[in-house]
């Protein structure tokens, strides 16, 4: 485990529970705190506490766990159970001066962060899926529909949003990936999340060049690489040729060092964009242990103090 980015990245987190991050440009660019970040990186503090290899490293990074499980709980709709939106329902964080309902890519990583956690259970989860996610599949795909969209397939709004409700290959992705999470891997829902990545993939190759169309809620083409190898791990076996092919389009220079300030999501017609130094932080801190040597010094050095 890196340890000098570890710490940053501990000291990124609010008081909230929440892994901030930045939206807009420049002087105009805002603070932000989200479900959608928090879920993420909740996700890759899971990996990092099994790796923990002393007992004040473990210490600190269960508490930095479940502040940001806490935070990510406060995210769920409180008259709609098992909806999750970007924003927290309850808490006054810094945000955006909008109004988001619930939707499939907060709903779903939640969910995921929930689950590795321990705070939910897979029937629990089995019931949102069953309650809020599928009814919003598509029970047909319509004209201005990428080819990549299959029936089956998620909007990324939990409502009807008209046209500005696309269907979006990462959100698809994540909902795929709870569904494999829990084992709903029989069902329509699946299948459609899972075909219509597959097929966006193969039909675009995972370039760049098509991320307005095919990932119209994310900033960044890297992402759809990370959603897929999300869902992978977590057992949507059928997107392994989807991940091979991503991995041959963008390699490990995005994936392993991530800029602190690369762009990672927006709105549907492409601005402003969100950015989060935590996550791409996170992401180092998982994709570079440290070597054995280092973390044996280490080790010596915490059996004296706790991590700040």
């Amino acid at each position: 485990m890196t340890y000098g980015p570890l710490r940053e990245l501990l000291a990124l987190q609010s008081s909230s529970g929440a892994f901030p991050s930045r939206v807009g440009e420049g002087e105009d660019a805002v603070d932000d705190e989200t479900c959608f970040v928090t879920a993420q990186v909740a996700l890759l503090l899971g990996t990092l506490l099994r790796r923990a290899d002393t007992a004040p490293l473990r210490l600190r990074l269960e508490a930095a766990h479940e502040a940001a499980l806490d935070f990510v709980e406060a995210c769920e709709e409180p008259m709609r159970p098992g909806a999750f939106r970007f924003y927290p329902y309850t808490l006054n964080t810094p945000r955006l001066p909008i109004h988001l309902p619930a939707d499939a890519d907060d709903t779903a990583l939640a969910w995921l962060a929930l689950l590795e956690g321990g705070r939910r259970s897979n029937a629990q989860a089995h019931q949102a899926l069953a309650t809020v996610v599928e009814p919003a599949r598509l029970l047909s795909v319509r004209g201005g529909d990428g080819p990549w969209v299959r029936t089956g397939a998620v909007r990324t709004w939990l409502c009807e949003q008209g046209r500005d409700n696309p269907v979006d290959l990462c959100v698809n992705a994540n909902v795929a990936a709870l569904c494999a999470r829990v084992g709903w891997t029989h069902g329509t829902l699946h299948e459609g999340a899972t075909r219509t990545v597959a097929a966006g993939v193969r039909i675009t190759g995972g370039s760049a060049a098509f991320l307005r169309s095919a990932t119209p809620f994310y900033a960044h083409g890297v992402e759809l690489l990370h959603a897929v190898e999300r869902a992978v791990v977590h057992g949507a076996a059928s997107l392994h040729p989807a991940l091979a092919t991503l991995r041959a389009a963008w390699g490990d220079a995005d994936t392993r060092h991530p800029a602190a300030d690369q762009a990672l999501y927006c709105n549907s017609h492409g601005r402003p964009i969100w950015r989060s130094p935590g996550l791409q932080l996170a992401r180092r801190c998982v994709a570079h242990p440290p070597s054995p040597e280092r973390a044996e010094a280490r080790a010596r050095h915490l059996s004296e103090e706790a991590v700040p």
